[in-house]
């Protein structure tokens, strides 16, 4: 017990140097990085994000439920042709299921796009919104 306590109490000492360490830093910058010239960033790199939620198929398209509060829609675009051909079908066999897609999203008029990866995650036969959670309780005492 002493030495789990011991332990805890050394990684907290731990960030908290590390903590005060960089607040130092940030109050007292070198006169030197003050007179260096900053150049912007030039970068290629493409920036993807995790998004969970349920799939549907409205209007010719995958669209993607997003979970959250405010069950955002987006469209969804595959680089891999099997990822979309895998969602499709498990739609088909009216499949419940939600997933967390590797995206990089984008927006034209109004209309948000996600530009998927991947597919990180499937989860079958469960929901990822709210709402469908607690129906599942309520309907089953």
């Amino acid at each position: 017990m002493f030495l789990q306590r011991f332990i805890f109490s050394f990684k907290w000492m731990t960030c908290l140097c590390c903590l005060l360490s960089f607040a130092s830093q940030a109050q007292n910058p070198s006169l030197e990085s003050a007179t260096e010239s900053v150049s912007p960033i030039e970068t290629d790199a493409e920036f993807y994000d995790i998004f969970a939620g349920t799939v549907q198929y409205k209007k010719q398209e995958l669209q993607l439920r997003r979970c959250s509060l405010g069950n955002d829609l987006y469209l969804l675009d595959f680089q891999n042709p099997e990822d979309k051909k895998q969602l499709k079908t498990l739609l088909q066999q009216n499949t419940k299921f939600w997933v967390n897609l590797i995206a990089k999203p984008s927006e034209h008029n109004g209309q948000y796009t996600l530009n998927v990866r991947e597919i990180a995650e499937l989860h079958t036969q469960q929901s990822c919104h709210l709402n469908d959670v607690l129906d599942d309780l309520l309907n089953h005492p």
